[in-house]
This record gives C-alpha cells, sequence and structure tokens, in this order.
C-alpha cells in the first residue's frame, strides 16, 4: 500500500531519509554480478547506432554481440525508449518506440508524487493531456537523458526549459556545503514505465511462476544522483553514485502471467549526500542518462555470479598464461552443487572453435570461488597485448549441469603484465610513453546521455590524432569505452566516480602545490571516517565493471579530493585485490569475501593513480597537473620526485585557442623517458621515469541553443542559464567542439604526440636530401609504414617518390635511422623559389581502426631557401604625378593613384585601374581579441591601454625627387589614455611606376616601456569585402601561432571567403585564432574580377589574418551568435591583419603562461613589406 498522505498522517518520501544517509551508498544492489558488470556492454540501442552511422562501428556492433551473447546466456531486453530485445530487428525509425516513459518533474521531494510508485491503478495520462487527479503533470521523456537537456526542453520546445536549467561549476558547489545535508528545494523526477516482458523470456503460464526457474535482472548504468526504483508497487532497490552500475534482482517482483502488465517507477533527486561527492568540472544534470535494461537469466538453482580472469604475458619466455576464479549464487544445496561445474576456454576468435586452452573445475560452494592457477599457454599460439598490437582472444565460462551447458558468459582478454619495476611503468616488460587525452563523456543536446555511436567515434577520434591512452575523467564512463579501447589498442587510466573540489574553498585550509606542504581541510570528506562506506562502494563497484578489460592500464582513487585516510585505505583496498577484509590477495585463495567476490581479474596489481597523493603516500605513480616544464625537467633529473614513475595526468589546457609549447612538453618526455636500453640508469631514489601525460581535455562541454530571434544556434556555457554562480566558459576547454569539428589543438596534438618524428635537412652542396626517421613506438618497428616524398617549389609539388621498405623497415623502438634522397637533377628555378622537401610516413594498410594511407608523421625541409628580389625599377620609368595639399598627399600614373592623409599620417586609398583595392590603409597596432590563455593577461593589457591607442602625427612628407619611385615618410606617436608610455612609429612608404608599394617600418618603445607581454606588433587596415578570396604561401592550412605551429605545413593554401578563412567566429567563445603564421606572400582577390592584391614579406616572413569584425567586436562577444547579429554579409570592408610578430599563446586558462622564447616584449621593430596589384588572378 502506498504510505497515508492525509493530513493528519504525513509521511515523508520514501527518499527523504535515503538522500541523507551517509551510510547506505545504496540499497539492494547485487555485488559485482558478471552479467550487466563486467561480461558485456548492453546492446547499443540509440537512435544513431540503430541507423547504422558508420561501416567501421556497425561491424563492431556484430562482433560484439557475437563475443558477448553467447546463447545460454539467454537475452538482454533494453528498457530504453528506442529498445530491443537482442536477435530482434532493431528500431530503425524514432517513431517505432518500443519503451514510453512518462516523467513528471517537482521542485522539492516533498511535492512529488508518491501513490504511483506504490500503485499500479494510478492513471498517466497521454503526453499533453490535463493533469492527474492528484494534480501532476506527467510528459513523455527519452531514456536516457538529462531532464534539463535540449533533447527534453529547449530545441524542441521553443527554448523553454521544462524540467529545471543546466549550472555548472568547476569547483565551487551550488549549494552550502554543510554534509550530508542538502537543500529543501531539490528537483526530483518521477519515472513510469509500463511495459511487458519479452516472449524469449521463458515465460511460464502458471500464475504463480513467471520466469519458470530463470532469474530477472535489472540494470540501471547511470542516474544522476540517488534514486529509489519500485516494480508493481513493491521497492526494488536504490542507489547513489551516477556514474556506476547498480543491479537489482526483481525475480519476485514481477507480476506473474505470460502477457501481464509490468509497471517500473523510478524517483530520482538532482541532489543527496551523494553529491558532495560528485564536484566534477562538469554540468550539474540529473536523470536516468545511461541504459536501462533486464539480463535473463535461464533456468537454474544456481548461477554465475563473479568471474575474475587475469591473463598475463612474460615478456622473457614469450609465454602466456591466464589464472581464473568464478563464484556462483543460487539456492541449491551441497549435493546438489556437485552436479555442477565450470568450464573456462580461451578461443582464438569469436567465431573460431580452435581452443587455446579449456579446463574444467568443480562449482564451489555458494560465496567460494572455483579457482584456476596459472596455466600457461604456448609461447607460439598467443600474442601479447598493448595498444600497439591490441591482439585479442575470446574466454568463455560455462556453468555445466552434469556436464551440459546451462548458462555461459564471454569476454575478449588481452595478455598482458602491468608492472612499475623501480620507477618505471612497464608493459610486458617494456616501458611504454603515455600519450594522452582526457574525455569527459558528452553530447551537445543530449548532455551525459552519450549515443553509442558517439561514444564510438569520440575513441576513433583519439586513435586518429595520436594517442595511445585516454583517462576517463572523472568517473567510469559508458561500459562501452574499455570494450573499445581494448579492441583498437588504447591504454585507459579508469577513474573512480569521486571528486570534492569545492571543500578545498570550505575549510581551514586548502591544498598547496608542493610535496611537504600539504595541508587538508577539516570538513574534507578524505580525511572523515564518515564517508568511509561512500569511498569504499564507489571504488568497489568502478572496479567490479570492468576489471576483466585488457585496456586498463591503472586505477586513478578519483579527482581532486584533497588528501586523507579515506583515499589511503582505498589505494590499500585496490592494492590487496579489492577484498573488503584482511590481506587477501590473488594467491590467497583460501580467503574469499561472503559475498562471492573473486578479485581483480586482469586488474590485479595494477598501479593506482591519484592526482592528490602530492607525497606518493599512498599512490604508485607520481601524478601532477599543470607543471611548469622546468618541473618536468627538474623531476627527469631526479631534483625532485619520488622514485616512481612521473605522468601528468592534466597538462596543455586545449581551451580556446592553443594549446602552446606542447611540443617542448614532449621534447622533455623525450630527454627524460626511460628508453629500453636505459631502464637500469632510471633514478631510482629521488627522481623518477618520466612517461608522458594526458593532454586536458578532448571534448568542449558547450550546450546547444538556438537565438530566440535569429534561430542561430550556438553552445551555451556556464551563466548563460541564469546560474547563481557559475564559472563562465571554463567549461569549453577541449580539443573538439560539441559536434566534434576540431579546435586547432587537435591539429597540434596529431602531429606532437605522433609515434614517429620525421626531420629533413640538405645533405651537402648536391641535391641530396638527408631524413632522419626516428621511432617513438614502444613495441614495433616500421615494417607498416610507406614513406614517400615531395619535391615541392614555391608549395607546388613537382616531383615524388617513394623510399624503399629495406631503407628503414628494420628500426626498432627508439631507435632512428636516416635516409638519403636523391633529387632530380632536371628541376631548376630562379633564385626567388623556395624549395621544400616534404616527408610522409603513411600505414601500408588498414590496422586498429587506422584506414590505409593513414598519415602517421610527416617532415619538411627547407632545402633552398628563397630570395625575395628588389622591385623592378625601369631604366625609363613612367614619370608619376605629385600632388600635395595641407590635408592629403597624392601619387598616381595612368594606371594607378595613392593617397594619403597627412593629417592622420595613413594611407587612404590605393586604387588600380579605377579599383580601390585598400581603404583606411595600414596603421601600428599591439593588441588582439584576447584568448582564453590570455584570461590573466587580458585586465593589464586594457588597463594599460594596448587596446586604446591614439595616433599623434608627428611629420609626414613626400619626396618625388628619384626617378620612378615618390616616398612618403609619416611618423607617429601612438600612446594610450591616462599612461606616459608610447611607441614612435615610422612608416615609409615607396610608390613605384608600376603600382607597386613598398612599406618599411620601424617601431620603438619610449623609455616608459611597459613591463609587460605585447600580444602583437604589425598594421591594421581595411580592406574592400570584394576581394575576400585569401591564398598564400607559408604555414598552413589551420591558424598556427609562433608556440603553436608544429602542425601547419609550409604550402600554398586558399579559402574562398573571409568567412570560411576566419577561425576566430567559430570558436565557442570568439577570441583571436585565425592567424597564419610565417608567411612568404597572400593575395586578395575578387573572385568575380580576377583583380586584387599581393602582399609579400620583404625582410622577413610575415603573420596576417583577415575578419569580418574589429578585434574589439571579436572580444565584446560572448557567442559566435553575437558577431552574426553585427550581419558581416552587409559590410563593405573587411579587417585585415599584417604582423612583423605575434606572442606566444601558452597556456595559462590553467597552466603555464607563454614560455620566454615565445613572448613578446616592448622593444625596436624593423620590418619591411611589399603590395602588388593583382590582375587576372595572376
Amino acid at each position: 500500500m502506498a504510505p497515508s498522505l492525509t493530513e493528519a498522517d504525513p509521511a515523508p518520501h520514501p527518499l527523504r531519509r535515503f538522500i541523507e544517509d551517509v551510510n547506505a551508498p545504496s540499497v539492494g544492489v547485487l555485488p559485482h554480478v558478471f552479467g550487466t558488470t563486467s561480461a558485456f556492454h548492453p546492446f547499443p540501442t540509440s537512435v544513431e547506432a540503430a541507423a547504422g552511422v558508420e561501416e567501421w562501428y556497425s561491424n563492431m556492433v556484430k562482433e560484439s554481440e557475437a563475443t558477448h551473447f553467447p546463447p545460454s546466456c539467454k537475452w538482454v531486453h533494453s528498457l530504453n525508449t528506442f529498445g530491443n530485445v537482442r536477435g530482434e530487428p532493431r528500431q530503425n525509425d524514432p517513431s517505432g518506440k518500443v519503451n514510453r516513459w512518462m516523467f513528471s518533474h517537482a521542485a522539492s521531494i516533498e511535492e512529488a508524487p508518491i501513490e504511483f510508485a506504490f500503485d499500479k491503478s494510478y492513471v498517466v495520462p497521454s503526453d499533453g493531456s490535463p493533469a492527474t487527479s492528484d494534480g501532476r503533470q506527467w510528459r513523455e521523456i527519452q531514456v536516457p537523458s538529462n531532464w534539463q537537456m535540449p533533447v527534453n526542453s529547449a530545441i524542441g520546445d521553443g527554448g523553454k526549459y521544462l524540467y529545471g536549467k543546466p549550472a555548472y561549476t568547476n569547483i565551487i558547489y551550488p549549494f552550502p556545503i554543510d554534509p550530508p545535508h542538502v537543500l529543501t528545494e531539490n528537483p526530483t523526477g518521477s519515472y513510469l514505465l509500463d511495459f511487458k516482458l519479452p516472449a524469449q523470456f521463458e515465460l511460464s503460464s502458471g500464475s504463480n511462476v513467471t520466469l519458470n526457474g530463470g532469474r530477472l535482472h535489472l540494470t540501471f548504468s547511470g542516474v544522476d544522483s540517488c534514486y529509489l526504483a519500485y516494480l508493481n508497487g513493491k521497492l526494488v532497490g536504490g542507489s547513489k553514485g551516477s556514474r556506476l552500475t547498480a543491479t537489482f534482482d526483481i525475480t519476485h517482483h514481477i507480476a506473474p502471467g505470460t502477457d501481464a502488465a509490468q509497471r517500473l517507477c523510478v524517483v530520482v533527486c538532482q541532489w543527496s549526500d551523494a553529491s558532495y561527492l560528485e564536484d566534477q568540472d562538469m554540468w550539474w544534470l540529473s536523470g536516468i542518462f545511461r541504459d536501462v535494461h533486464l539480463t535473463y537469466l535461464p533456468r537454474s538453482q544456481v548461477h554465475l555470479h563473479d568471474i575474475a580472469l587475469r591473463p598475463t604475458y612474460d615478456h622473457q619466455s614469450k609465454s602466456a598464461s591466464l589464472s581464473a576464479r568464478v563464484s556462483l549464487r543460487g539456492t541449491a544445496s551441497q549435493a546438489e552443487l556437485a552436479r555442477y561445474s565450470v568450464n573456462i576456454s580461451v578461443l582464438k576468435t569469436s567465431d573460431s572453435n580452435e581452443s587455446l586452452l579449456s579446463v574444467t573445475r568443480p562449482a564451489p560452494a555458494e560465496g567460494a570461488c572455483a579457482v584456476l592457477e596459472d596455466r600457461t599457454i604456448s609461447s607460439n599460439a598467443v600474442q601479447p597485448w598493448t595498444a600497439e598490437t591490441p591482439a585479442l582472444y575470446v574466454a568463455t565460462i560455462a556453468l555445466l549441469k552434469d556436464g551440459n551447458e546451462i548458462e555461459a558468459c564471454a569476454f575478449k582478454i588481452g595478455f598482458r603484465t602491468i608492472e612499475i619495476v623501480g620507477p618505471t611503468l612497464l608493459v610486458n616488460g617494456v616501458p611504454i610513453m603515455i600519450r594522452g587525452v582526457n574525455r569527459h563523456e558528452w553530447h551537445p543536446e543530449f548532455g551525459r546521455a552519450v549515443p553509442p555511436s558517439f561514444a564510438v567515434k569520440d575513441l576513433l577520434l583519439i586513435k586518429h590524432n595520436s594517442c595511445n591512452a585516454v583517462r576517463t575523467s572523472h568517473y567510469p564512463p559508458s561500459s562501452l569505452l574499455p570494450h573499445i579501447a581494448s579492441l583498437i589498442g588504447l591504454y585507459v587510466i579508469l577513474e573512480n566516480d569521486l571528486e570534492t573540489h569545492g571543500f578545498e574553498l570550505g575549510g581551514p585550509a586548502t591544498r598547496l602545490g608542493e610535496p611537504g606542504e600539504r595541508l587538508i581541510a577539516a570538513t574534507q570528506p578524505s580525511a572523515d571516517p564518515m564517508w568511509w562506506p561512500q569511498y569504499r562502494d564507489r571504488m568497489r563497484r568502478t572496479l567490479a565493471r570492468d576489471k576483466n578489460s585488457p585496456s586498463i592500464l591503472m586505477w586513478s582513487l578519483g579527482n581532486e579530493c584533497g588528501f586523507g585516510d579515506n583515499l589511503v585505505r582505498l589505494a590499500r583496498f585496490i592494492q590487496r585485490g579489492g577484498y573488503s577484509h584482511g590481506e587477501t590477495t590473488w594467491q590467497d585463495v583460501k580467503k574469499t569475501d561472503s559475498d562471492g567476490w573473486c578479485g581483480l581479474g586482469a586488474g590485479e596489481g595494477l598501479p593506482v593513480h591519484y592526482e592528490g597523493d602530492y607525497e606518493c603516500e599512498a599512490a604508485d605513480v607520481y601524478s601532477q597537473m599543470y607543471p611548469h616544464h622546468d618541473r618536468v625537467d627538474k623531476v627527469g633529473k631526479g631534483e625532485l620526485g619520488f622514485g616512481k614513475p612521473y605522468i601528468l595526468c592534466e597538462f596543455a589546457h586545449t581551451m580556446g585557442t592553443g594549446p602552446g609549447a606542447l611540443e617542448e612538453y614532449f621534447e622533455l618526455f623525450r630527454e627524460h623517458f626511460p628508453k629500453p636500453r636505459s631502464i637500469k640508469q632510471a633514478n631510482a631514489t629521488t627522481g623518477g621515469s618520466v612517461q608522458g601525460g594526458f593532454l586536458w581535455e578532448l571534448l568542449e562541454h558547450g550546450i546547444t541553443q538556438r537565438d530566440k530571434v535569429t534561430g542561430t544556434e550556438y553552445y551555451a556555457y556556464g551563466g548563460d542559464f541564469g546560474e547563481q554562480v557559475h564559472d563562465g566558459n571554463f567549461v569549453v576547454d577541449g580539443l573538439v567542439r560539441g559536434s566534434r569539428e576540431p579546435n586547432l589543438g587537435l591539429h597540434e596534438m596529431r602531429r606532437v604526440l605522433a609515434p614517429v618524428r620525421i626531420s629533413v635537412k640538405t645533405a651537402g652542396l648536391s641535391n641530396t636530401v638527408e631524413a632522419t626517421i626516428i621511432n617513438e613506438y614502444d613495441f614495433i618497428n616500421l615494417a607498416h609504414l610507406d614513406v614517400t616524398w615531395t619535391l615541392a617549389l614555391d608549395g607546388k609539388a613537382v616531383e615524388s617518390g617513394k623510399v624503399s621498405k629495406r631503407d628503414y623497415a628494420g628500426v626498432q623502438p627508439w631507435s632512428q635511422k636516416s635516409i638519403y634522397i636523391t633529387l632530380p637533377t632536371s628541376v631548376s628555378s630562379g633564385d626567388n623559389v623556395e624549395w621544400v622537401v616534404t616527408v610522409v610516413a603513411a600505414l601500408s594498410e588498414a590496422s586498429n581502426a587506422l584506414p590505409s594511407g593513414y598519415e602517421i608523421a610527416w617532415g619538411q625541409g627547407v632545402v633552398r631557401p628563397r630570395i625575395v628580389p628588389s622591385t623592378p625599377v625601369p631604366s625609363t620609368p613612367p614619370s608619376l604625378s605629385v600632388i600635395k595639399s595641407r590635408t592629403t598627399l597624392e601619387a598616381s600614373s595612368s594606371s594607378f593613384r595613392v593617397v594619403f592623409d597627412r593629417i592622420r599620417g595613413r594611407l587612404l586609398q590605393w586604387s588600380v585601374e579605377g579599383t580601390t583595392l585598400m581603404e583606411t590603409g595600414p596603421q601600428f597596432n599591439i593588441w588582439r581579441a584576447p584568448t582564453d590563455n590570455d584570461m590573466h593577461h587580458a585586465k593589464p593589457w586594457s588597463e594599460k591601454g594596448l587596446d586604446k591607442l591614439l595616433h599623434r602625427t608627428l611629420s609626414c612628407d613626400m619626396d618625388d625627387s628619384a626617378s620612378g619611385v615618390v616616398t612618403v615618410r609619416v611618423v607617429t606617436q601612438a600612446s594610450p589614455p591616462v599612461w606616459d608610455w608610447g611607441v614612435r612609429v615610422t612608416y615609409l612608404w615607396s610608390i613605384f611606376s608600376s603600382g607597386t608599394i613598398e612599406l618599411s617600418m620601424n617601431a620603438e618603445w619610449n623609455s616608459n616601456a611597459l613591463d609587460l607581454m605585447v600580444p602583437r606588433v604589425g598594421l591594421t587596415s581595411s580592406v574592400p569585402a570584394a576581394f575576400q578570396s585569401v591564398s598564400w604561401y607559408g604555414l598552413g592550412p589551420e591558424a598556427a601561432y609562433p608556440d603553436v605551429s608544429r602542425s601547419a605545413r609550409l604550402g600554398q593554401y586558399s579559402y574562398p571567403s573571409v568567412t570560411s578563412f576566419d577561425d576566430s567566429s567559430k570558436r565557442s567563445k570568439p577570441q583571436e585564432a585565425g592567424n597564419r603564421h610565417q608567411t612568404r606572400w597572400a593575395t586578395f582577390v575578387d573572385p568575380k574580377s580576377k583583380r586584387g592584391f599581393l602582399v609579400e614579406g620583404v625582410s622577413d616572413v610575415f603573420d596576417f589574418s583577415a575578419s569580418w569584425f574589429t578585434d574589439k567586436e571579436i572580444w565584446d562577444a560572448k557567442h559566435p551568435k553575437d558577431l552574426l547579429a553585427l550581419a558581416p554579409e552587409t559590410r563593405s570592408t573587411f579587417v585585415l591583419h599584417l604582423d612583423h610578430k605575434h606572442n606566444g599563446i601558452g597556456t595559462n586558462s590553467c597552466g603555464e603562461d607563454v614560455m620566454p622564447q615565445y613572448q613578446l616584449h616592448p622593444g625596436k621593430f624593423e620590418w619591411k613589406m611589399r603590395f602588388t596589384p593583382v590582375n587576372g588572378g595572376q
């Protein structure tokens, strides 16, 4: 019966006590049930997956089904909105919904309905109809989803939010720190699903026994943050731990009858005591956001319960071995158990009958484990698993009764051994370099309900961009991730669902960054025994699900949780195999937990990671976030550290434009990496082996929104939903946007992290080029690559060739070899043409989800530099007409006209054959629209007036005494209001009779120079909109800056318009983003008339960018829509920046500032450029 709700006898909502009971992390959750944790990922059921988004993914699904669902494992039935039973056709049409979830939202627990969970007669109206008799409004909702996300509200409802709004914080809690209490106004969602069990569940026709002797489990893969579930009016159980799987045995809750209606009710509240442990840097969102499914276990008195498989590889003997432990759960007596046995087999592939191992053991008593000791497999039968060689095999575990199989499951396993020897992390006896990236789970419309196809795309994106590792920041991801990572070859740091960052602001002390300076806030849950039950529960459930995955490299205790005894206990808990008592280990098989826990399997003995353990008291690796380069160097030299592997769990913050100096990090990683032949020389006492790290982060977390007026889509971030407290756009800090479109950092990461490096240089004075190929793989040689070369003259390819494999195939890991390329002697050119050789290494054939021809690495070298010729002056040049007035200076001929504003000292007009090529000509500029990495400089820059330069003309004179050349010399003082600093700027214009103009620049700061970096030193112009077809010879095609340029290669590139060229308006938050670096020349042409002009660097290369928007407009804009609202398509001119120097980018949004060698400071600058009319596109 439902609790009484009369005024005389008000009963509290069942959730009220649960949400603040620290000692109750879950209610009724089955511990480590193999069928919904380690053994398989449920069949992907999103619309995208069902439609077969990509062939690779479709093939993966088929292969995964074959591997993970042997016939005797029976059926898995999805309760998602677009659900299915395994073996039935998938639902391709969104209109063909299988499961119709209804949803009611309340502002507090007390205002949420109760009757619906207990009373099967409770009538829920159809979607959009009037409220129920108790005043509740019910609507249809998609499961999985977060109820605040656009998929349920804004996009489909004209911008209205039906169920509250998203809120973003990085560190701070959006509620008072008063654990374990939460706000009274606690948004609560009530879910209701009426369904029928599939016929495949062997339903009995009897009225009492519905499952014909089988058992039925209900699994929630992710619910934020706290919930209770009811089936047919009976409490099933509840759970906390938003990103943790919970499975319930609902066998005795099923309504009898083969066609009986079943009603599942789930009550979810946004806040609970668990919220204090889930302060990850992300949006606060709620609801059932991962798969919900049923698992039917076949008729038997006992069932497989926990399975721990430990495949290992001995790199010395080249042999593999398997240890296994299996526990059962059921009601059989000891005599009946004697009829049962467990078979463990290893097959080469999922569709192969070729067995590498097959062993049968008697069934263990309930709560005990059947044990298979180390069983060796012959050395030539098994290939070891690594991220470079992800060899997988199929292990099947079958429960037999009287010799007949009645239940089975299958795992993809990999034979590998992960260990730490001295200060070095080894995989199969070999040190590995971590080339990793952090990944949150995110979709711009679905939130953390990420469709499986997107999750797969994310991992392919990681693999395709030179990474070999991923950290699951800051919680266990969908169970699909470890599976796909094992399949394509990625190491995984699997992180516990634990972060308490906000306590650093609420206690008497905050954490400090150096070993020996750590202080613990008194309120920090990591130091409070009250929280231990929840800490242990979270870690145990994290371990249980993925413990048999070969891709797991380390277990992470959590993220930014301060430090305290609870974390030390968690580390010890992992190190003794996840057992809850004693010092039980894998080898000590006589001791087991009474719940049938079989240990960690492949996860046994893996290193423990936790960055907040500054003194490495509990962690097995020394991990840091965002250390400066010099600190990495000191650890590598042994001046700092703890004699443990040194890995950066976060570095190179990829927010906005950037990250800068990524290559410099990897130079240090390479320098201090313990290469195989030098492991013994690594400092094992104070320092450590530098073994790479993980960039922050893969994805921006923007939320898709539409402008209410224009309908323009954009990505919202913190503050856009009216949050009382928030951390702004710090949530859009990824290598790719929500749509998975790349930002600049993705290109830079792919080049810098590549496991092969190529350098190119001339070899003497002949036509011979030396290319050095450096193999930085950890396990394989280069036989899988094709190496080709191309010779380009001023960016245009003229010759190419292929290098013989015998010249490089045998290059071993962390070795190098020089190869020599002879260029054709038939190629000739003048001195003003630059010769560049590009060498590319690409895959000979498809491998590990990388397609054939995929480019692994490239290198370039200038083998003959370009000499810029002087502007020719005819021996008898035509005369130039000169007009001088008090306000203007003019030089012209029959074909062109150049006019200067004598008062303002500026080019006023440059026209050729009646067409104006430039107006409001080049003016000295040192400002740029601040990037996210400039956030700590933007305010002092603006306060010092760098964005407010005023120009005072000191002189403006014309000299026409030379034949065929008119010179105009302009001297100005550029200074801001308020301050006394300034720059004396001299423009020396040389106007030739051909219509070409040269500009020599001199800029020198006065003695009151700024004690600041400056963003840029260059010129800003206005160019008629017609000339927006942009081509150039320089680095490209993407933007580049002094410290973000390794991904850009020298060549000729073009964009049809300023809109397509400019990146500043494409960022989730507009900022400086479109600079092209080390340019030799650039043209700006009208695509219709083919007229325009050419800009050349005479004294040096230059940088340039083009945009419809001024730097101020870009800086003032919060979103791209704000710029589009300025109607750029109606503008008559665009902004052209021609820069002599650009300041670096750095990673100072959360990391190191611009490195000294890339900083631009006040001083004296001189450079020279040339402007030439273009006619006919030449």
